[in-house]
């Protein structure tokens, strides 16, 4: 069996969309001839824990785990442990004009390449050593952070050993710094040149989405291959059953830059109708920062939704079966839009799907190709609320909200995405 060296900072326990697809990955590789050596953090810091990860990783998995100086630690310290200043930074209020807030700010927005670089060098030294114990044939690295590529090129350097970089997210291009002025620009324009330099020293690339293939071959002049990210088939029964409330569930974190504006007025538009209002309820599952309770005071929504607590992915689904209709927010991004690691785990559902985003981007077309829901623009109140309206009137009378085209769902799932990457791996290997 060929094997292959997995540089994530992210692994079990550490929760999340960016552990499980490298877990995923890590699970199938071995039915297609690759066994994974991980190379992960030490005592990391993750913005979720989720315990029942943990049981994904077969007992006799090479981990080797280097060093770290943690910066999100260090500046717990100076913050006081306030956990909404620093972990994780992508969610510090804009509004939070104190120093502490603008301090966390500007660290997240000037790291290079990110707030995970005093990791690199630990890596570097441990990934040396794994190398010399252990047959490597390929290097795969993950990001986030984009310091696992930093790592994975450099030890690619000084082994010969080739090495392929998944992007999961832009790196200069990411939608947070596109958006945000306190970024200085020879740092910008530094790390572009650090972003360059690294794409362009892998054997290939993969993504995530056709928008975000089409960026990187702007970028660089390395093969880019597309890996959807995907799901595990559900272990659930799908007889249909009508639950005593029609149910609405948003499931995952929500940023500063995604809009839930929309949602809120298109419900108050659709609980005029009282009997509606008596037979309707919300589920927000997930860690929610206090400017998205702001938000959704602002409306009579926020009287409608029941707030649990993060929980790991299993017992997510089973509050994504039992719901009726699942919500979603693609954020706005140059390139059109992510998708949404959340979104698979809705399809797998085969539930209705109400999204906003744009009406022409990548998780749009997959939702349309699936018929699994609509997407909405963040102003288009009155055409989500007649969409929602007419889910009802289906949920009323017991009838199939969507026919959702399950041939195709079932190309997302993990196993047909990790044969995809293992054909890559074929390509790129070190065979001598």
């Amino acid at each position: 069996m060929k094997k292959v060296l997995f540089i994530s900072y992210y692994w079990p326990p550490a929760g999340g969309a960016t552990t499980t697809r490298i877990l995923k990955f890590y699970k199938y590789l071995p039915e297609f001839g690759w066994e994974p050596i991980v190379l992960t953090v030490e005592d990391g810091d993750f913005p979720f824990i989720d315990p029942q990860t943990l049981k994904e990783v077969r007992p006799d998995t090479k981990i080797y785990r280097a060093k770290n100086i943690s910066l999100h630690r260090i500046f717990s310290i100076v913050a006081k442990n306030s956990k909404e200043m620093f972990v994780p930074f992508a969610f510090t209020e804009k509004n939070n004009k104190g120093l502490k807030g603008k301090l966390s700010r500007w660290v997240k927005y000037n790291a290079i390449p990110d707030t995970r670089f005093l990791w690199k060098r630990f890596a570097i030294k441990k990934g040396l050593q794994i190398i010399r114990e252990n047959d490597i044939k390929l290097i795969f690295s993950s990001s986030p952070p984009q310091t696992n590529h930093c790592i994975a090129v450099e030890l690619s350097r000084k082994t010969g050993i080739p090495c392929v970089g998944d992007m999961r997210d832009p790196w200069t291009d990411v939608y947070w710094l596109q958006t945000n002025s306190q970024r200085w620009k020879w740092i910008h324009n530094l790390d572009q040149k650090i972003e360059k330099r690294t794409l362009n020293s892998m054997a290939a690339i993969t993504t995530i989405g056709p928008s975000l293939v089409n960026l990187f071959q702007k970028k660089v002049n390395k093969p880019v291959y597309l890996i959807y990210n995907g799901f595990e088939p559900l272990d659930v029964d799908f007889v249909p059953r009508k639950n005593a409330k029609w149910t609405i569930t948003y499931a995952g974190s929500i940023s500063i830059e995604q809009d839930i504006q929309a949602f809120c007025k298109a419900i108050e538009v659709l609980v005029q109708n009282e009997n509606i209002r008596e037979n309707i309820t919300i589920q927000f599952i997930g860690n929610f920062p206090e400017f998205v309770k702001q938000k959704l005071r602002q409306y009579s929504v926020f009287e409608m939704i029941t707030f649990l607590p993060y929980m790991p992915a299993d017992e997510v689904k089973r509050y994504l079966v039992s719901s009726d209709v699942l919500l979603l927010f693609i954020h706005v991004t140059p390139e059109g839009g992510v998708i949404n690691y959340k979104m698979y785990d809705y399809l797998a559902t085969y539930k209705p799907i109400l999204a906003y985003g744009p009406t022409q981007g990548d998780a749009a077309k997959i939702l349309h190709r699936a018929n699994a829901g609509r997407m909405f623009e963040y102003d288009n109140v009155a055409d989500s609320a007649n969409y929602l309206l007419s889910l009802y009137e289906k949920w009323e009378k017991g009838e199939p909200a969507v026919e959702i085209d399950k041939e195709y769902v079932m190309t997302f799932t993990r196993r047909n995405l990790t044969r995809q990457l293992a054909e890559i791996f074929d390509k790129y290997y070190r065979k001598s």
